[in-house]
């Protein structure tokens, strides 16, 4: 991906991810990087940019209204103890590629109009181009200013920046820009290479400038089945597709779902099953969701059923039939292992030098036998997070992680038919200087057949407590509240919040209607349940995740007026987090109707109280 236009110039990309949890019932794979920020580090020489500086938050989301003047900050750190840096920052457009990734826009982009009013930009990288159609973009570049456009920080400094955001009026809906903070180019001093080394962040700026509900235009358009021939080190794969189009005007968070089936003797056979990573989708764009399903399939007649999910509710499906031309190598089709974990998540309490163990027990559900290889990984959304305390000291999402101390015996092991294993998960934990409550692991079973081919992966998570060495720290903090038209007078309820403590919390969540005036939160006219098991989330809550409630609420015999919508998190004893926005119910052809207004207008926030 280029997003400069120096092509001198080499660049390796590094996709910082979105967080997310990819827990035990959901599937791996996929691709990398969905959504939060994109750390593009140009390496023209030996040595590392990395750990220069650092931007918080990686997306910088904001609601607001139309003919408002406001501001949200962002912050920049120089992580270098030694040497000062000089970072320049500037606003330019952006979108997304095919799989879903940030792509930003240069203002010195070359536009090509056609006859339909289409004006079309090359952007992406040469041996990977994409073309926008930048009419159908929401742009919201020419609304946002950045107080400082060059900004020099002293060895650990952190500044706290504003950005100034200018909503004109007659707009509602989403609207998207980017953020790029990057080094200047110097020489590289530490090889005495005099070439330069260059590091920046893309962080992506989602206006939602809010009034009535609106309604998304998301579609499920197309599922597919693709083999990728191997190539160099990349290995042969074959890929399900789910293609999404966003006609509308929201920005949303997606999650798919596919089964696959393949026809053996007249019948279908159900091959596997795949969950795909949650991932954003900005207004405009077209994207292909895609995973690998961890196997080579033969040539034959396949049954794709997909399902889409938007913001945590069922949205579309797909059936569709497809000719593959798979691997010809392979004759014979495998499908998924029935293994079997338990426990799925296992607990054990450890202390500073000392060792301790647990028991995990495999089982093969099924007749066929299976060879079984075991590894220990960081969970998925901690890979690249950050976590801060309330000093403002940051830990990355890695200190969280124990794998460097925990090993599994046996690592690889074969199942018979209906047989099972024990694992023994042995923690060594050594004298941490960053000590926390809990650390964590996966564990990952891959199975594969007799004639080598995959059988899928089945996952579990180990947490070690360590909380009489360490202070638990459990603290949530809600990031956005949404609400949208589901069906005549049902409106779907969508809340995300992120675990920002230094412990996991397993969380209640619900979503409320009260009356609102002076600020005041009258009588409850709806509480519902809110669920995170549409977006594959369930059980603790890990630090540094972040997770999607969502509930339906039916305002049809709702009176006319104002009124609080709170979704309301409860993670232990007295420990509540909350997000809120205020709505207008009015009564229309018979059908009630919602729209978003400020909190100002109804006398300000408030909080909840149970």
């Amino acid at each position: 991906m280029v997003n400069a236009p120096d092509k001198r110039l080499k660049r390796t990309d590094l996709c910082l991810v979105e967080h997310q949890t990819r827990s035990a019932r959901r599937s791996v794979g996929g691709p990398l990087a969905r959504g939060i920020g994109i750390l593009s580090v140009i390496l023209a020489a030996c040595g590392s940019a990395f750990g220069q500086f650092m931007v918080q938050p990686m997306r910088i989301d904001v609601a607001t209204y139309p003919n408002k003047r406001t501001a949200t900050t962002f912050a920049i750190e120089n992580q270098n103890q030694d040497a000062e840096v000089t970072i320049d920052l500037r606003l330019v457009d952006m979108t997304q590629d095919s799989t879903g990734m940030w792509q930003t826009i240069e203002p010195d982009a070359q536009v090509v109009a056609d006859p339909n009013g289409a004006r079309w930009v090359d952007v992406g990288s040469e041996d990977q181009p994409l073309r926008v159609d930048t009419s159908r973009l929401r742009s919201c570049l020419e609304w946002l200013r950045v107080e400082e456009e060059v900004v020099t920080l002293s060895p650990i400094q952190r500044k706290v920046m504003n950005l100034w955001i200018s909503i004109p009026a007659g707009v509602q809906g989403h609207y998207c820009a980017a953020l790029i903070a990057q080094t200047r180019l110097t020489p590289d001093e530490d090889t005495g290479i005099r070439t330069p080394v260059l590091l920046q962040f893309i962080v992506p700026i989602i206006i939602n400038v809010q009034g009535r509900a609106m309604r998304d235009e998301i579609k499920l358009i197309d599922a597919d089945l693709v083999f990728r021939e191997a190539v160099d080190i990349r290995p042969a794969a074959t890929l399900v597709s789910l293609g999404v189009n966003n006609d509308g005007k929201t920005f949303a968070r997606l999650v798919g779902k596919t089964r696959i089936y393949g026809e053996v003797g007249g019948h279908w056979q159900k091959i596997t099953e795949l969950n795909y990573p949650e991932t954003s989708i900005i207004p405009g764009v077209k994207i292909n969701l895609q995973q690998d399903i961890g196997r080579q399939l033969p040539t034959g007649r396949y049954r794709i059923s997909g399902a889409l999910y938007i913001n945590g509710r069922r949205a579309g499906t797909i059936d569709k039939l497809v000719n593959f031309a798979g691997d010809p190598r392979i004759q014979t089709m495998a499908v998924d292992a029935a293994l079997n974990l338990n426990p799925s998540e296992l607990a054990i309490d450890v202390l500073p030098r000392a060792t301790r163990t647990g028991l995990l027990k495999v089982t093969n559900a099924s007749e066929d036998p299976v060879t079984v290889n075991a590894e220990l990984l960081l969970p998925d959304h901690m890979t690249s997070g950050v976590w801060a305390d309330d000093q403002g000291n940051s830990i990355l999402g890695q200190d969280f992680g124990c794998v460097e101390w925990v090993t599994v015996e046996p690592t690889q092991f074969t199942l018979r038919g209906y047989g099972s294993q024990n694992l023994k998960i042995v923690a060594q934990m050594p004298d941490a200087a960053k000590l926390l409550p809990n650390h964590y692991a996966t564990i990952r079973l891959h199975a594969s057949y007799e004639d080598g081919q995959a059988g899928g992966i089945t996952q579990g998570l180990i947490y070690l407590n360590t909380a009489r060495e360490a202070t638990p720290m459990p603290r949530v903090k809600g990031d956005q509240l949404t609400i949208a038209p589901l069906s005549p007078s049902r409106y779907i309820v969508t809340a995300r919040f992120s675990n920002i403590g230094n412990t996991h919390v397993m969380p209640r969540c619900r979503a409320l209607l009260s009356e609102a005036a002076a600020g005041i939160a009258g009588a409850l006219l709806r509480d519902v349940p809110m669920s995170s098991e549409v977006s594959g989330q369930s059980g603790n809550m890990l630090p540094l995740e972040i997770r999607q409630f969502t509930a339906v609420m039916d305002v049809a015999s709702v009176p006319d007026g104002r009124y609080y919508v709170t979704a309301v998190l409860q993670y232990g004893p007295g420990a509540v987090a909350q997000r809120q926005i205020a709505i207008s119910v009015r009564d229309e052809g018979g059908m009630k109707s919602v729209e978003v207004i400020s909190l100002d207008a109804v006398g300000g926030p408030t909080q909840i109280q149970l």
